[in-house]
């Protein structure tokens, strides 16, 4: 049968009702949660979609989206028939906010430069004026002007004046252009950041009729997350410690957080989720006697591991990690009302999973898109800390003070750096390390001058003798302690003798001041209570014996 064009063109009709074209929305970041490597970006977007198939296209995304995470939701007005992810490779991301600032500060100092150039032609201008017209006569008369003495001082004030006007634009001119080829520089360093292509999600979306609605996305991408820090006050050892828990938030997404909700969370989603597998753990020899250990399969997340957070497995692979804790968490939020000089640590409601705590931060941020870290304050608290001294003048020649903090596993803290102050000074900085198993975490306050150590060889307790085909070392130390302050103090005073894991390297001690021994680590330990003024002062002496015919290389 022959098909009429008439006929083909209701033929095409429903094909072209179903096809479905493309339609590009902008969308507003509503809310982050920031976790501590990478980000959970939620974004919403108003369309409007016609009776059939509509294909939604979400443009100017971050080009570090990772597909598998992307998330969709929207009303029960239409269907979501599918979810997409592509790269567009023709439209680039826009201008982050600190380039369109640079760009703005570099338009003012061009049109600066510009005016001083002026500026500089009207001073040379005159000044030429000036020289062309010095010999200025009376035309009619053809004679000089009587008065040469004014006309003189006149030149010279005017040609004085005009050369320090045009020495001081020249200094402006070159100080001006030295600011503008900054300027543009980094504009070139950030324009060149920004010079990748955008992300898109394609949504497929099938309506009955034509609807105005509300579609939310959510996607995880990387190149973000923040790093726990603190500040740690106290005034006096009689005072608690105020601790202000704080989150430096960074991201470098391609796209500005601009007054954005934001959660900080201790989860880390590119953590490897898969639970270990306990296997044979096999030793063989070589051939040549070495021993040749097989691990096969690390016992547990207890495997060697580094302060980087990378542990080792059996086969000898490195692969993230992380250990997560399962704290009891502090709920609950502080009113708006009558706080004054509050921060985002005011409005922090902190919640919890089975294994992450998260900070629900309830004031607006702007996170700009340029890798900086920016202070998010999470949490304040005042804790009950009691307070001792510790020395160990072997390592180093200060005392610490330490505020030992009790039912800090009730905080949600982590692992990070701290600045430290102490009387409303700033006293450097320290670390405080979470990762440990007591009921106490000891905060160090810094050093404390008004307490002095000190340790030294006493000769006359230091001999060498030769025991037959041995060698025998004998060696005294002194420590002092003195107390300077005007209030009593108690130190925890730590020093150490040698161990020997050699049967041919015997070490005895001799004399250990009443010292706390442990064997299997050689550490003393003594708790000294001094008054103020008041010294003390302990003696050790121990001997080491070895073959004389070799060399003890840390001895």
């Amino acid at each position: 049968m022959k098909i009429t064009p008439l006929f083909c063109s209701f033929l095409l009709l429903p094909l072209i009702l179903f096809a479905g074209t493309e339609q590009k929305v902008p969308s507003k970041i509503k809310s982050v949660t920031v976790f501590l490597s990478g980000a959970q970006v939620n974004r919403e977007a108003e369309v409007i979609l016609s009776a059939g198939v509509n294909e939604i296209v979400f443009e100017g995304l971050s080009p570090y989206i990772d597909p598998n995470s992307i998330q969709v939701k929207g009303s029960k007005q239409f269907t979501i028939l599918s979810v997409n992810h592509r790269t567009n490779y023709l439209d680039k991301l826009e201008k982050s906010t600190e380039a369109k600032k640079v760009e703005e500060k570099l338009k003012a100092e061009k049109l600066n430069l510009e005016l001083k150039n002026s500026e500089q032609f009207i001073y040379e201008e005159e000044k030429a004026m000036i020289l062309t017209n010095k010999s200025a006569r009376d035309e009619k008369e053809g004679l000089f002007v009587e008065d040469l003495d004014a006309l003189a001082t006149f030149y010279r004030e005017r040609l004085k004046d005009i050369q320090f006007k045009l020495l001081e634009v020249k200094q402006d001119q070159k100080t001006i252009s030295k600011e503008i080829s900054r300027l543009e520089r980094q504009l070139r360093e950030l324009n060149g950041q920004k010079k990748v292509n955008t992300g898109e999600v394609i949504v497929s979306i099938s309506s009955n009729s034509r609807v105005k609605s509300n579609i939310a996305i959510s996607f995880f991408v990387y190149n973000a997350g923040w790093i726990p820090n603190y500040d740690v006050r106290s005034q006096d050892v009689n005072s608690p410690v105020k601790l202000t828990y704080k989150g430096k938030v960074y991201q470098n997404s391609g796209n500005d957080w601009n007054n954005v909700k934001m959660v900080l969370s201790t989860g880390n989603p590119k953590q490897n989720n898969t639970k270990p597998t306990v296997r044979a753990h096999v030793l063989e020899y070589y051939e040549n006697d070495r021993i040749k250990m097989n691990l096969v399969g690390a016992i547990g997340n207890k495997e060697r591991s580094n302060s980087t957070g990378w542990a080792y497995n059996g086969d000898y692979k490195l692969e993230e990690g992380a250990v997560a804790s399962d704290s009891s968490l502090i709920t609950g939020s502080q009113s708006l009302f009558g706080i004054k000089n509050t921060t985002s640590a005011d409005y922090t409601t902190v919640g919890a999973s089975n294994v992450n705590a998260e900070f629900e931060i309830n004031l607006p941020y702007s996170i700009p898109s340029d890798g900086k870290q920016y202070d998010v304050e999470i949490k304040k608290h005042n804790i009950t800390a009691s307070y001792q001294y510790y020395a160990a003048p072997k390592f180093d020649k200060d005392a610490f003070l330490i505020a030992a903090v009790t039912n800090w596993d009730q905080l949600s803290l982590l692992s990070g750096e701290a600045n430290i102050y102490y009387q409303g000074t700033f006293v450097g900085r320290s670390y405080i390390n979470t990762q440990v198993t007591e009921d106490t975490l000891d905060v160090s306050l810094g050093r404390d001058k008004g307490i002095v150590v000190q340790r030294k060889k006493i000769k006359d307790f230091s001999k060498t003798a030769v025991i037959g085909s041995s060698k025998k070392v004998t060696l005294g130390i002194e420590i002092s302690l003195r107390n300077n302050k005007s209030v009593p103090v108690t130190i925890d005073l730590e020093d150490q003798i040698p161990i020997s894991k050699d049967k041919e390297i015997v070490v005895e001690a001799i004399d250990l001041a009443n010292a706390s021994h442990n064997k299997s680590t050689g550490k003393l330990s003594w708790k000294v209570e001094l008054a103020p003024g008041a010294s003390a002062s302990y003696r050790i002496q121990y001997s080491v014996k070895y073959p004389k015919n070799k060399t003890i290389p840390n001895f």
